[in-house]
């Protein structure tokens, strides 16, 4: 588990796409990112599974990190992709969570939702020996059209690519990498304060 923790920081780049992910394997991450804690068991979200390249290849378009940098994020380019949209329906106990809770709360409970759910899928996909990458460099209106979706409440809030890496290549190699890649080392990760109160 250690191992999968340690793997799931970094963000997967190049794909081995001759591979694809059993079905088995599928209908495990989307059990964990269906069946994961939200507030009050609502559904705050909605997933896309998207395998299709044409519809990967339209929001890789829309992934430019910068205006004009020439830097794309390939981790939307995954065996599969999924997206997670906030979704505001007019479910009559999210009315009423509403009616005394602040609208801060409320955005809090859908972000948290969705933050839980792709976190599990994350963690889950690397149990199961892939790789993956989370992306939230776009436009969720322009993400929303390029997977042909009508006008509606959806936005979409972030992408996790997941998938088998390309073993002939470093996770990020054929990108133009950030200066600490481009020296050969990897972003260590940050240190979190645990304080334990007993």
């Amino acid at each position: 588990m250690y191992d999968a923790i340690n793997k799931s920081q970094h963000c997967q780049r190049n794909w081995d796409l001759t591979k694809k992910i059993p079905k088995d394997d599928l209908d495990r991450i989307i059990w964990a990112f269906t069946q994961c804690p939200s507030k009050q068991s609502h559904a705050f979200y909605k997933v896309h599974v998207v395998t299709n390249r044409d519809v990967m290849e339209k929001i890789y378009a829309l992934t430019e990190t910068r205006p004009g940098s020439g830097q794309y994020n390939s981790q939307v380019l995954a065996n599969t992709l999924l997206v997670f949209q906030k979704i505001d329906t007019n479910d009559e106990h999210k009315q009423r969570a509403r009616s005394w809770q602040t609208p801060e709360c409320v955005t809090r409970d859908y972000y948290m939702s969705i933050g839980i759910a792709s976190g599990m899928a994350c963690l889950v996909a690397n149990q199961l020996g892939y790789r993956t990458g989370f992306c939230a460099c776009f436009n969720p209106k322009k993400i929303d059209e390029a997977m042909g979706l009508p006008e509606s409440n959806f936005n979409t809030v972030v992408t996790l690519g997941i998938g088998y890496p390309d073993e002939t290549k470093l996770y990020w190699e054929n990108q133009v990498p950030e200066p600490h890649i481009r020296q050969g080392r990897v972003r260590p990760k940050e240190p979190i304060e645990v304080n334990f109160i007993d």
